[in-house]
């Protein structure tokens, strides 16, 4: 088969999962993720799935498979989603979906969405969303970001949340950052495992001689790892 026939069949069978046509739904959330991973590489197919990934994540019933949408929307880069993600982040009752909503408005570099993000990153009693929040403004690569971030890492109490801002830090700082990692790494009041995200974080600062950086987040996140219970949880650092 011709490689244009074969994408074409590919998306069209993508179309038919997204749609229910294979009367299989629980298989949704997977369909979602592939047909992200699929217009990240074929964007010319977006006409024929964003609007099935947009009607996913406002009606689909199953909170795994609005989620999914989600972050199919985020890897599809469609820009046009934007505005739709934003608002179903501030509408959306589930706290898995708002976070995975948060990250997708990430990995589309949405920059109007940064305060939304940084209310579930700094403000969330939730670890999960205050792990999505902060997995969010990493992927903006916002260096504006990174005072906040030291500052929650040296008080955060949530290892998981600890991971996460190590993550963010390594991601969007650069060397002006060394000095309050110093101090963190440095400091005896702060838990072991603060002192040694700091120090991960250095490592990764100082890995590349560029002044300033930004490493993609996006290459660090692999949403075929993701559990049917969409606990998308990155590599650590």
């Amino acid at each position: 088969m011709a490689r244009r026939a074969l994408l074409d069949e590919t998306a069209k069978f993508l179309s038919g999962g997204l749609t229910g046509e294979f009367k299989q739904q629980i298989d949704q959330p997977w369909y979602a993720l592939a047909a992200g991973l699929f217009l990240e590489g074929h964007a010319s197919y977006a006409k024929t799935l964003n609007p099935n990934l947009l009607a996913l994540s406002k009606e689909a019933r199953w909170i795994q498979t609005r989620a999914a949408a989600a972050i199919g929307l985020g890897l599809s880069s469609s820009k046009q989603s934007r505005v739709f993600l934003r608002k179903k982040l501030g509408d959306e009752k589930s706290p898995m979906v708002r976070g995975y909503l948060a990250e997708a408005l990430g990995l589309l570099g949405d920059k109007l969405a940064i305060e939304q993000c940084q209310e579930l990153a700094f403000e969330s009693k939730s670890e999960f969303l205050r792990f999505q929040g902060v997995t969010a403004l990493a992927a903006m690569g916002d260096f504006k970001m990174v005072p906040r971030l030291m500052q929650a890492l040296g008080k955060s109490k949530s290892a998981t949340v600890r991971v996460g801002l190590t993550r963010a830090i390594s991601h969007i700082g650069d060397r002006r950052t060394l000095a309050g990692l110093f101090e963190l790494a440095n400091d005896p009041k702060k838990s072991q495992d603060c002192r040694i995200r700091a120090i991960t974080a250095m490592g990764v600062v100082t890995r590349l001689e560029a002044s300033p950086w930004v490493l993609p987040i996006r290459q660090s996140i692999n949403p075929t790892a993701m559990t049917p219970t969409l606990v998308l949880i990155a590599n650590l650092l």
